[in-house]
């Protein structure tokens, strides 16, 4: 489910919420919301565009962040 979307200089954002399920055997089971961002360049946020997956963080401690904007252009 789309959140919110918006632009800032450079860059258009798309939040989302997806229900996944804490047991994919029993999909019917209870279910989290995990948040997705969506991140591209707002010339092209039209476009169907192929995904890069970013997953920060990990067991036991953060990630750092990617530093500029590099690929959004």
């Amino acid at each position: 489910m789309l959140v919110s979307q918006y632009t800032i200089p450079g860059v258009h954002v798309r939040d989302h919420l997806v229900d996944v399920p804490l047991d994919w055997r029993q999909p019917d089971s209870a279910a989290i919301k995990v948040f997705v961002r969506e991140v591209c360049d707002p010339a092209r946020k039209i476009e169907n565009l192929p995904v890069l997956l970013f997953l920060q963080g990990g067991p036991g401690g953060k990630s750092p962040r990617p530093l500029g904007a590099g690929r959004l252009g």
